[in-house]
């Protein structure tokens, strides 16, 4: 019997985690909205923009549970799509990750016979998520 009650409640969670976090990528979008466009064109460097361009906006995705590099950049490049950029930029993925902390606190405590006993507790921070940047560009024609 609890085996078939746990199935299902551990599908639906799973499920529920996928759909609040996008399987792995949240974006975070500011800027200016267009018509949608069907095929952004994707840059790396800003030298290599043919044109005269308007900056729209700029977009974050963060990399989180079961995401990549790669679902960012699709994530990114959807959200292109439906923002009505004619191009992106990709400025920066980096690791937001910062040096692993490391807290020692001690304490020495007095029983009630007077025996000492020290407490060692120690904390290690978790590195925090990869994030891709890019910026939506609308060509100036």
């Amino acid at each position: 019997m609890k085996k078939r009650i746990f199935l299902p409640c551990f599908c639906g969670i799973v499920l529920l985690l996928c759909s609040a976090t996008s399987c792995g990528v949240q974006t975070h979008y500011i800027g200016k909205s267009y018509p949608s466009t069907d095929h952004p064109d994707l840059f790396l460097d800003w030298k290599d923009v043919p044109c005269d361009y308007e900056t729209m906006g700029r977009i974050e995705a963060s990399i989180v549970l079961f995401g990549s590099p790669e679902k960012a950049q699709a994530a990114i490049e959807r959200e292109a799509r439906a923002k009505g950029a004619d191009a992106m930029v990709f400025t920066l993925l980096y690791d937001q990750s910062a040096p692993t902390t490391v807290t020692t606190t001690e304490a020495t405590h007095r029983d009630a016979s007077g025996e000492r006993s020290h407490t060692d507790v120690t904390t290690t921070s978790a590195p925090a998520r990869d994030r891709l940047t890019a910026i939506f560009i609308k060509y100036k024609h």
